[in-house]
């Protein structure tokens, strides 16, 4: 097994993360005593063999005792026995993932040597029982300098409560790392004893270990909040205190949040006014999560009593809490005479208004600017029952500027059931109110607009109303398919060239049979947008007619239009490989260069002998040698046993004729294998 996924698996074991036994060959019983007997002279740099052997019977040992303990047994032989001290550390790893209390005899001496105590302990860290707490306890007490902050550190990952008065007690060691280790420790462990003696270090400890008492601390209110707020509360209020560092009054004020939310709102408040940019961005990230409509009042009603930026900051804070118990104090700072305010004010309304807000929204919007824009995006955001109704009942009395912005508020909010009201305001005479409306019909209509945009569109005299009417008839097609055709089929009658192109295409869109004949019908009779229309078709069925049209028509446009149509479609995943490869041979037949090159492109997508045969017969043409030398390299490996010669003649060609020295390269490779 590659030593990666060794590695790999046995911190999975050690993590308790590997749920059954992985699927691997059975233990080679010959092979792990053979590598037992090489692991004591094992030494760094020599052959890792006789430990990857180990390593894989360690990791399919897992769900198996009686494989374990003989394992363990063989382990605690090399580490108590004449061996390496690089066989030693190896065996100490593997306790530490199989390793029992029967391991803690011959562990424990090892805890006071200089040269193993680290990995001694590692492998108890991870051994439970009170005996081998009680071990490390005992080493704790009897060792000196890193190896006793060693033991510290593993009784903290062991979150040992039974060493808390021990180590409260090395709080105040002569030695600042030893002093410092024990209150992290203490930390991490989050006895509910130790919050005095810590907190008492925190005052008293130098300098150079304030931050690491201070964290500490902190870590202990955080481990005691899970399971005793009011310790932890406690805890985070002498943090909290004004002559603190500001990370720690952070740190504090967000686990008071956590613990307390309610009760923290005030000293949330006080963070606001700081002039501290840290602190008031903390208040503002806990003013957005602290629950409950209680204190969205007492947050909104502190608005008036902050500076602008203060506001405008609560401000964004209440729309994130979406609470409509902020609405009348938002409403109130929509009227300040500080336009960032009462942005921010028109900017919350969308979160934490109601329908009652329509019209305020709407003169915003209309007045534009900053505000209108925000606004405008309040009007769209806005929830609750009846919005919807209000602002369609408002577009009725709008200004022309508030129809726009009201139009795109309801398309915005996907407001289906305006349509119709919507509807009416496309062939206003206001250009901008029609254009607006023309293109939220195409957002929100259904085929009952379709008569009423197929009606505009052969009045409209001017690009850009024909433009808008032909993007949403398009989109409404997409949309409601053939239940479009028919209004788009009458309007045909009597438009103009430019309509009849803009209707054609739509009927492309909706598809189905009606659709394809009545194109189809006009396209051969050289309708210039039917033509263009049927060679933007998105089924197969619309080969055959192009076809004939690039066989017959005389209109050079149109049978290049034609030609295209049938490439695009022969690359389409729903056409028949037999017919894409007809439709593309019949292409090579009635095309110019530029069509033929891209016949011969999609050609290569086709991988069958025929298709190469095709493309074989064009290499040695000039204006075609790079497109059929590409496809030829591409079809080529799947074809060389059809016809290994033809295959071998054609390469050799690409060879000589194209310039593309990728294609060449290709071919090359593809002649040198095929020998």
């Amino acid at each position: 097994m590659p030593r990666r996924i060794t590695g790999i698996l046995l911190v999975l074991c050690a993590a308790g993360l590997v749920f059954a036994a992985p699927a691997m060959a059975a233990v080679d019983k010959a092979a792990v005593d053979k590598a037992f007997v090489e692991l004591p002279k094992y030494d760094w740099g020599s052959s890792r063999e006789a430990l990857t052997v180990i390593d894989d019977a360690i990791v399919q040992s897992y769900g198996n005792d009686a494989a374990r303990a003989d394992l363990e047994t063989r382990l605690l032989a090399v580490l108590g026995g004449d061996a390496t001290r690089a066989a030693k550390q190896f065996c100490c790893r593997g306790l530490a993932i199989i390793g029992t209390v029967k391991a803690l005899p011959v562990l424990e001496p090892l805890l006071g040597d200089k040269d193993l105590s680290h990995m001694a302990r590692y492998a108890l860290e991870r051994i439970g029982g009170e005996a081998v707490a009680k071990a490390l306890r005992s080493a704790a007490g009897q060792l000196t300098g890193q190896l006793k902050i060693g033991m510290i550190n593993s009784l903290g990952a062991r979150r040992d409560a039974g060493s808390t008065a021990m180590l409260t007690g090395l709080l105040k060691d002569s030695d600042v790392k030893v002093a410092t280790a024990a209150a992290a420790a203490l930390g991490r462990i989050g006895a509910k004893d130790a919050a005095g003696e810590l907190l008492a270090y925190v005052a008293a400890a130098p300098k150079q270990a304030k931050g690491a008492a201070y964290d500490a601390a902190l870590e202990l209110a955080t481990t005691l909040a899970k399971t005793d707020k009011d310790a932890a509360e406690a805890i985070f209020e002498k943090l909290y205190a004004a002559d603190r560092p500001l990370r720690v009054r952070c740190a504090a004020l967000k686990g008071l949040a956590a613990v307390r939310p309610a009760e923290t709102a005030p000293k949330i408040l006080d963070a606001l006014a700081s002039d501290s940019s840290v602190f008031r961005g903390l208040a503002i990230a806990l003013i957005k999560d602290i629950p409950g409509a209680a204190a969205t009042t007492q947050f909104a009603s502190h608005l008036p009593k902050l500076s602008a930026a203060g506001q405008a900051a609560m401000l964004e804070a209440l729309a994130a809490r979406g609470d409509p118990a902020a609405r009348q104090a938002v409403l109130a700072a929509a009227g300040s005479d500080d336009s960032k305010v009462a942005t921010a004010a028109i900017a919350a309304l969308g979160a934490v208004g109601s329908a009652q807000d329509v019209a305020l929204l709407t003169a915003a919007a209309t007045a534009g600017g900053e505000q209108g824009a925000a606004a405008r995006a309040s009007l769209e955001r806005l929830k609750g029952k009846g919005v919807n109704a209000v602002i369609i009942t408002e577009l009725g009395k709008a200004a022309p500027a508030g129809k726009v912005q009201l139009i795109g508020a309801l398309a915005g909010r996907s407001a289906a059931e305006a349509a119709g009201a919507i509807e009416k305001l496309a062939g206003s005479d206001n250009a901008k109110v029609s254009l607006a409306a023309i293109a939220a019909v195409g957002a929100l209509g259904s085929e009952k607009q379709v008569p009423a945009l197929v009606k505009l569109l052969n009045a409209a005299k001017e690009a850009p109303a024909r433009e808008a009417i032909d993007k949403a008839l398009a989109a409404i097609c997409t949309r409601v398919k053939a239940k479009a055709v028919n209004d788009l089929v009458a309007g045909l009658s009597g438009a103009s060239a430019d309509a009849q192109a803009i209707l054609y295409g739509a009927l492309a869109r909706a598809g189905g049979d009606k659709a394809m004949t009545t194109i189809v019908t006009a396209a051969k009779a050289g309708n210039d947008g039917a033509v263009r229309a049927l060679a933007g078709w998105s089924a197969p069925d619309a080969v055959a007619p192009l076809l004939s049209i690039a066989s017959t028509s005389t209109n050079k446009v149109h049978k290049v239009l034609a030609l295209r149509g049938v490439i695009s479609l022969a690359r389409l995943r729903g056409t028949p490989q037999a017919d894409a490869l007809a439709a593309l041979k019949k292409v090579m037949s009635l095309a110019d260069v530029g069509e033929k090159n891209q016949a011969l492109a999609a050609l290569g997508g086709i991988a069958n002998i025929e298709s190469f045969k095709l493309v074989a017969a064009c290499v040695a043409e000039k204006p075609l040698a790079e497109a059929a030398g590409a496809a030829a390299v591409k079809i080529a490996p799947r074809v060389m046993g059809k016809d290994k010669a033809l295959v071998r003649a054609t390469l050799e060609k690409v060879v000589a004729n194209v310039r593309s020295a990728r294609t060449k390269q290709v071919a090359q490779k593809l002649l040198a294998a095929s020998k």
